[in-house]
Formats: C-alpha cells, sequence, structure tokens
C-alpha cells in the first residue's frame, strides 16, 4: 500500500533511535539516514535495504554505522526486534559510551539483537576497540556488558587476537 510509506519511514526512525539504551546519549537525537539503492517495506513490520557491491547499503544514526548489500530490520509492536546486515563485509561500528572508543566489526552477518542486546559477527568475523582486535567464524558482543565472546569455526578453525596495552590514565 503507497499510502503507509510515510508511515513505514516514521516507523523506522522511531525504532531505529530504541538502540540508544547501548549508544551514546546523542545518539538518539540525530536522525537517522539511509543510503541504498533500493527498499521494500512489508506489513509484516519487516524493512529490506538492498545496496550493491561497489555502493552497499548504509544506516548512520550518531556515531551508529551499519552497511551491507543487504540490510534487514524486523519490528514488532512498535519496537525494533533486529537488524541483520549482509555483505562481503557487512559492517557495524559504535561508539557505546563517550569514554570509550569505537567498536569496529565486520563478516559476512552481522545480527544487530535489540531485545536480546546482543550483536552477532559470523564467518570471517573482526573485531576491533581500542588497539585491540580479534578474528574468528563468530563473535558475540554484549551491549549491555561490552563483553565480546570469540569462537573459532567447527571445524577446527582458531581466534587470533591483536593486543596491544592502553596507555595508562593519571
Amino acid at each position: 500500500m503507497l499510502h503507509n510509506r510515510p508511515a513505514r519511514w516514521l516507523s523506522l526512525l522511531l525504532l531505529t533511535a530504541s538502540c540508544a539504551v547501548w549508544s551514546l546519549p546523542e545518539d538518539a537525537e540525530q536522525p537517522v539516514e539511509v543510503d541504498a539503492a533500493s527498499a521494500e517495506f512489508e506489513e509484516s513490520g519487516v524493512t529490506l535495504f538492498k545496496g550493491t557491491e561497489d555502493k552497499p547499503a548504509v544506516i548512520t544514526q550518531g556515531s551508529l554505522r551499519i552497511s551491507g548489500l543487504t540490510i534487514r530490520i524486523v519490528e514488532a509492536e512498535q519496537e525494533l526486534r533486529s537488524v541483520h546486515a549482509t555483505g562481503t563485509p557487512a559492517s557495524f561500528a559504535q561508539q557505546p559510551a563517550s569514554d570509550q572508543a569505537v567498536v569496529h566489526a565486520s563478516g559476512a552477518s552481522i545480527l544487530l539483537d535489540n531485545v536480546k542486546q546482543l550483536l552477532v559477527i559470523e564467518q570471517d568475523a573482526t573485531f576491533r576497540q581500542e588497539g585491540r582486535e580479534g578474528q574468528s567464524h563468530r563473535i558475540e558482543y554484549d551491549l549491555t556488558t561490552h563483553k565480546a565472546t570469540f569462537e573459532g569455526s567447527p571445524n577446527g578453525g582458531r581466534v587470533r587476537m591483536n593486543l596491544q596495552s592502553r596507555p595508562e590514565t593519571p
């Protein structure tokens, strides 16, 4: 239905702002910007943005940036449930708090589960924050506790880490 599209866009803007629980307070006050080659809206609460290999779809709001060949947003009962980006690679970046460095993640699949407050990066997954970087098959990042868990692949793939010491604060 064409007449519901403005309401769906408004809904997307309001729902994306609900991610503010685990981000900079200013992020929720920033406009949501979407750059995509195409967009599809479904009455079921699913919004799909598509990009190209040369120019992936990108959603930004303040310090939050998610990109991928496809970005699928699921909402239910006027709440953001998940954002799932896929691509080669899909990427995520956000500053969790004003006293913390930006989190950068990439992989073939990135799922932001707003209900569980969990970021799941899979297949050639990388995670970087404050001079520390890890690579593995699967990475889970708890958006509430800021804890990252790395898992090797089921066929014996290993976790690789690069840890740099942090400078002491006076």
